[in-house]
């Protein structure tokens, strides 16, 4: 399975660094979140992964709670979801 979690692998794993290197550990499930939500927007930069559909984020905590959330892209018009140049508007 050697490189088949890196940025050019089959399966990619923590674009941003993951916990240790973006964030605090009480922030985790939001944080990783949104950073799926930025990877399906086509809007990662640098750490931007290739023709993403689908994300997985998960989080933990101290209080032996878990979150595992599933984000897919719609396959809908620009328009008709609200998205512009900026980013994506709310939904009309």
């Amino acid at each position: 399975m050697d490189g088949v979690t890196d940025m050019g692998g089959e399966l990619p794993i923590n674009p941003s660094g993951g916990v240790i290197a973006t964030n605090c550990i009480g922030a985790t499930a939001l944080l990783r979140t949104a950073e799926a939500a930025v990877q399906i927007m086509g809007r990662g930069g640098k750490k931007q992964v290739p023709d993403v559909k689908t994300a997985m984020a998960s989080g933990f905590g101290g209080c032996f709670w878990s979150d595992v959330t599933i984000l897919r892209a719609a396959n809908l018009n620009r328009e008709e979801v609200g998205m512009t140049n900026q980013g994506v508007d709310l939904l009309r």
